[in-house]
């Protein structure tokens, strides 16, 4: 069996080796493909945006690989913060401005904290993720890890270094959430 892996991040997709190592799968990324220009990520939630992305991967591997056993999985995944109204939410990646950096990101959302101290620091880190096949989205999934922000800027590289699973150990988020290693 192929499978597409929808993303150039290198801590996600060595995550997904780790999992399906030993198993009779053949991975492949973008990298595997010709030059892709990325989706418009349009949807208004993460499953929205997953499966837009699904199948515009899907689409496009088909163009240059022609495989019809591949399947191509994508994700979209960020960070919903109570205090600031569910921001950075759907547009975590591309909060602030699409070329911000974490700590820039990160650098925001603790300002906005300190502006209003008293609203809970309650959030939740949401993965959605799309399984399409021959341009048919075959499964779909969500998964939401609920916790707090953590009181105080820890450098974050990424969005759980900053987000303390409430109920959780980070071996368990590490299960749910691709970019927590």
């Amino acid at each position: 069996m192929r499978l597409l892996i929808a993303t150039t991040n290198r801590d996600k997709l060595r995550e997904i080796h780790t999992v399906l190592r030993g198993t009779p799968v053949e991975l492949l990324t973008l990298a595997d493909l010709p030059p892709v220009e990325e989706p418009d990520e349009t949807g208004t939630t993460f499953a929205e945006n997953a499966r837009l992305k699904a199948l515009h991967y899907a689409a496009a591997a088909t163009r240059a690989i022609n495989d019809p056993s591949l399947l191509t999985i994508a994700e979209d995944s960020g960070l919903v913060v109570d205090a600031l109204d569910g921001e950075p939410g759907v547009r975590s990646a591309r909060f602030l401005r699409p070329d911000a950096s974490y700590a820039e990101r990160f650098e925001a959302i603790y300002t906005r904290l300190a502006a209003n101290p008293e609203r809970p620091r309650t959030a939740r880190f949401v993965c959605a993720l799309a399984a399409v096949s021959n341009s048919d989205v075959v499964f779909e999934t969500t998964g939401t890890v609920e916790g707090e922000i953590s009181p105080a800027p820890q450098r974050p590289k990424r969005s759980p270094d900053a987000f303390i699973a409430a109920s959780h150990s980070r071996s368990r988020f590490a299960a749910i959430a691709f970019r927590s290693a």
